[in-house]
């Protein structure tokens, strides 16, 4: 398994810090060394890998396509208009923002 595959398969990882993302794929991945650390300074060059801020303001390690999905839901969420009836309509605009995925 390569840094991408891990991090696809968590949907995102905290990276709070620069070192951070570093740190929790040595921890997920039995042969992490110099070609994994390379690999993820690439994947961020090609922007295949993001650091994107997603929950409560903490910024995560995501693919390309996860972050489209992140700001897709966030998106969804907020544009909920004062009088829509709340859990409803965020269901609702949920389901909306998902088409195509």
């Amino acid at each position: 398994m390569d840094p991408l595959d891990v991090v696809r398969h968590l949907v995102g990882m905290k990276a709070q810090l620069p070192l951070n993302q570093y740190l929790g794929l040595w921890w997920r991945l039995d042969d992490f060394g110099r070609a994994a650390i390379d690999d993820v300074g690439r994947l961020l060059t090609e922007t295949k890998l993001v650091r994107i801020v997603v929950m409560r303001g903490t910024i995560h390690l995501m693919t390309a396509a996860e972050r489209v999905l992140a700001i897709r839901i966030v998106l969804a969420l907020v544009q909920v208009p004062p009088r829509a009836s709340g859990a409803r309509a965020c269901r609702s605009r949920w389901r909306t923002s998902m088409t195509g995925f």
